[in-house]
């Protein structure tokens, strides 16, 4: 058990899958397209930040940094 543990928290399958469900879910809910005015108002141009974009991508450069 304790080695199938080890090989679970050492494997890079299991980053990758893990990137791919939070993009999959983030497809799925719509968050990937939202836009940053959704959130504040900080004039006109909010409207072209990709706020979910960029949040998804970050997340997926943070999950994978320390395996590769």
């Amino acid at each position: 058990m304790k080695k199938s543990l080890k090989i679970f928290a050492t494997s890079k399958w299991f980053d990758l899958f893990g990137v791919a469900l939070v993009v999959g879910i983030a497809i799925a809910s719509g968050y990937l397209n939202s836009r940053l005015d959704k959130f504040v108002d900080w004039g006109l141009w909010t409207a072209l930040v990709p706020f979910g974009l960029i949040s998804v991508t970050n997340v997926g450069i943070s999950m994978l940094s320390t395996r590769f």
